[in-house]
């Protein structure tokens, strides 16, 4: 469907997904910056499907007891699961 409409909206089909801004002085910034986070926030439930799939490939891999491989997937694992609680708002 095209839609025809001064105000600068993202659409996903017919659902609105953001509307982003414009302002006199910052046109351009303020519109790029808008469509960027319509973007994101249309590849949301992909990029937390892709997250919760790795967590658990991420739990499993073997490090032969390597100190530094340990810490570093520690570090991975924790990052992904605080990220992914918190686009669940938990």
């Amino acid at each position: 469907m095209q839609r025809v409409d001064p105000r600068p909206y993202i659409y996903a089909g017919d659902v609105l997904l953001a509307k982003t801004y414009r302002t006199t002085l910052h046109n351009r910034l303020t519109q790029e910056i808008g469509e960027a986070n319509a973007a994101l926030i249309a590849a949301a439930p992909d990029l937390l499907a892709a997250a919760e799939g790795v967590l658990p490939w991420l739990a499993g891999i073997n490090t032969n007891g390597d100190p530094a491989m340990v810490d570093a997937l520690t570090d991975v694992y924790m990052q992904l699961a605080a990220a992914i609680k918190k686009a669940k708002g938990q």
